[in-house]
C-alpha cells in the first residue's frame, strides 16, 4: 500500500460509502454507518476498540456517513440534512430505532474537544467536498462559499484551500489523506503530487482501491496507523 500506513486490515464495505473516521488527539474517533452486520463492526472494533470508540451512527437517516460527514481531531462537520434536536421524527425513528437524534449522538459519543458542527451551506456531501488531515489544510471543493469556508476553519482548526485533484473538483472522493501520507487518484499528476505534498506537508502517491476504482474514499479510509479498504 502507501508509507503511511503501519498494519491494514480488509472489510467488506456492505454497499460501500458506509465509514468515516474523525481523527482525535492521540488516536481517532472512528464512526460507521448504522445498519451493518455484526462482521462489518466487528473489523473496526477488533483494530480500534481497545484504543479509541467505534461510534455507529446516521447522518441525514442514511447511511452514507463517509460521504456527508469530514473532520480531524479538532472538530466534525455535518451537512444541514443532518437532524438536530427539534427536527426528530418517525422516519427516522422508524429508520434506527434511535432515542436520540444525530447531532446530539455524536456529540454524546466523541470527546468534549471535537467540536460537531451543521454546515448550512449548498454542498451538503462534506465528504466528497473536503479532504483533511490534523494540522495543515483541508482541501476544499472549489465552489465552497466564503462563509462556509470560514466555518469550516474554524472548526476543525486548519487552513482551507480550494484544490482538484487530477481535475476532479470533489477532492474528498479522491484522496485518502492522514497525518503521515496519502493516497490520491491513479491520475494525478507528478506536479500535482508534489503541490498536495508540499501543502499537505505528508508524502502522497497515486493509486487506486478494489481492483481499479479511482474513487478512493469510496473504498478506503484511514487513520494515522491502520487502514481499513
Amino acid at each position: 500500500m502507501f508509507s503511511m500506513m503501519e498494519e491494514y486490515a480488509q472489510t467488506r464495505a456492505e454497499g460501500s460509502y458506509l465509514f468515516d473516521v474523525v481523527k482525535e488527539d492521540g488516536g481517532d474517533q472512528c464512526a460507521v454507518a448504522i445498519g451493518g452486520s455484526e462482521s462489518f463492526y466487528s473489523t473496526f472494533e477488533a483494530e480500534l476498540a481497545d484504543v479509541i470508540p467505534v461510534v455507529k451512527t446516521s447522518i441525514a437517516a442514511t447511511r452514507i456517513i463517509g460521504r456527508l460527514c469530514a473532520g480531524n481531531k479538532n472538530g466534525l462537520l455535518v451537512p444541514h440534512t443532518a437532524i438536530d434536536q427539534g427536527e426528530f421524527d418517525e422516519i427516522l425513528k422508524t429508520y434506527c430505532n434511535a432515542t436520540l437524534v444525530e447531532l446530539q449522538h455524536l456529540r454524546n459519543s466523541l470527546p468534549d474537544q471535537v467540536a460537531v458542527q451543521r454546515i448550512e451551506g449548498k454542498l451538503s456531501a462534506l465528504g466528497n467536498c473536503i479532504a483533511c488531515n490534523d494540522d495543515d489544510v483541508a482541501l476544499a471543493h472549489t465552489d465552497l462559499d466564503r462563509e462556509t469556508e470560514e466555518i469550516i476553519a474554524d472548526v476543525i482548526g486548519v487552513e482551507v484551500s480550494r484544490q482538484t485533484i487530477a481535475g476532479n473538483i470533489f477532492v474528498g472522493s479522491y484522496c485518502a489523506i492522514s497525518n503521515r501520507g496519502g493516497l490520491l487518484h491513479p491520475r494525478a499528476s507528478i506536479e500535482d503530487l508534489d503541490e498536495l505534498s508540499t501543502l499537505l506537508q505528508v508524502p502522497l502517491v497515486a493509486g487506486t482501491v478494489n481492483r481499479g476504482s479511482e474513487v478512493i474514499a469510496a473504498g478506503m479510509t484511514v487513520n494515522d496507523w491502520t487502514s481499513f479498504y
